[in-house]
């Protein structure tokens, strides 16, 4: 329709959100997608990913990095409110919340046209089960979209009520002591920072909510940022860069060659620990990628941070093959990126611990979090390979 061939395309991303990503064959849909595009980024995107992606996209994660800050980005949309932490540019906690702006529908004279489930709910903690949703007055209105502000900022200071607990999709945040600076963003951020904005201009409660929240005490104290976007902060493309690989330094062990977006977990390491707890480090950081460890194909990041001594490759090891023995997926090779220059001695550390499954160690390689990697058919027996790092481009 756009009038343009989808090999005239040569990188952009595709993510499926929300409601769409929950469809039985999203992710097969757009994986097949993927394979007629370019250096595309395409992936479907569960309430954590979604919640990194608008922090993102918000410049929340980029004040927090640039100046280190802890920050939370809460992006409230139509149907969900999306909650992430960043500390010194780093993810540690992500949350969901059913509640957004398009809950209740109105008609043009501002009578209400529907009610969707999650809003059914706070009418009904609010009013009894007696109560018909033909029968909400303005009044009821008025009521039902204040305990929504209420239930964003109770997820947002961790002082959870019942019905925030029915209505979270993930757990709770952690992590939420000395919080620098909140972002709000999407739709009904963007009406909050325009303040006052005009009821019936939407066709949903999404402006009396940001009004809410606007004379909400709880959120008045706190250190609220207008971000560098919010109804646009969303993904706008993708950067790649591509580099072919000597085989004298990594371990390739893969039948599976070529492969593409395969999403790149980055576990949070303390390397000061004498025995840092990788494993369950990955396990965190796979959950917020909204990851199937037992079934998704995935490659698992060793940031520089790793000591380049024969210990520590023994216990990184040590902890990956206990990762896939535990939690990983066994139909698919262990897919390892590793920043220093030790591929080939941790592949031949790690591929005798998880026998009979493959086992590849890439190393050299710098990715960041949100990246995705192909790898190429190897070369020479092996010997060389390409690989080529997609990274989500953001509004500056």
């Amino acid at each position: 329709m756009a009038g343009f061939a989808a090999e005239g395309v040569e990188t952009g991303a595709i993510i499926i959100t929300g409601e769409t990503a929950k469809a039985h064959n999203a992710r097969d849909a757009i994986m097949d997608l993927s394979q007629q595009l370019g250096d595309f980024v395409v992936a479907t995107a569960g309430p954590n990913l979604e919640s990194v992606i608008a922090g993102r996209g918000s410049g929340a994660q980029e004040l927090s990095q640039h100046n280190h800050l802890k920050v939370m980005n809460i992006d409230i949309g139509g149907g969900t409110s999306n909650y992430v932490v960043f500390d010194c540019g780093r993810v540690v906690s992500t949350a969901c919340l059913n509640i957004g702006g398009r809950l209740v529908e109105l008609n043009e004279q501002g009578d209400i046209t529907f009610v969707h489930k999650p809003a059914i709910a706070v009418m009904q903690d609010l009013f009894g089960e007696a109560l018909n949703p033909r029968q909400i007055t303005v009044d009821h209105l008025n009521r039902i979209v204040s305990r929504m502000a209420d239930l964003i900022v109770e997820v947002m200071t961790g002082q959870l009520s019942p019905l925030a607990v029915q209505l979270l999709q993930t757990p709770a945040l952690d992590s939420l002591a000395d919080i620098d600076a909140v972002f709000l963003s999407g739709g009904v951020g963007e009406c909050y920072y325009q303040r006052n904005s005009e009821e019936k201009q939407f066709g949903d409660i999404g402006p009396r909510l940001a009004n809410a929240l606007l004379s909400h005490h709880d959120l008045a104290d706190r250190p609220v940022r207008k971000p560098n976007q919010t109804v646009r902060a969303t993904v706008i493309g993708a950067g790649a860069y591509s580099l072919s690989l000597s085989g004298s330094t990594i371990w390739l062990n893969s039948d599976e060659l070529p492969l593409k977006n395969i999403p790149v977990v980055h576990p949070a390491v303390d390397w000061e620990s004498e025995s840092p707890s990788i494993c369950a480090e990955i396990v965190i950081a796979a959950e917020r990628m909204d990851l199937a460890l037992g079934c998704d194909r995935y490659a698992i990041a060793i940031d520089s941070g790793m000591p380049v001594r024969y210990y520590a490759v023994q216990h990184v090891a040590c902890e990956l093959a206990r990762f896939y023995r535990e939690h990983g997926n066994h139909q698919s090779p262990a897919f390892i990126v590793v920043h220093n220059d030790i591929g080939k001695a941790l592949g031949m550390e790690l591929q005798p611990l998880l026998h009979p499954q493959p086992v590849s160690v890439i190393d050299e390689v710098i990715t960041h979090e949100g990246d995705y990697i192909d790898i190429g058919n190897s070369y020479f027996g092996g010997e060389i390979v390409p690989l080529t790092v997609k990274s989500l481009a953001f509004p500056s």
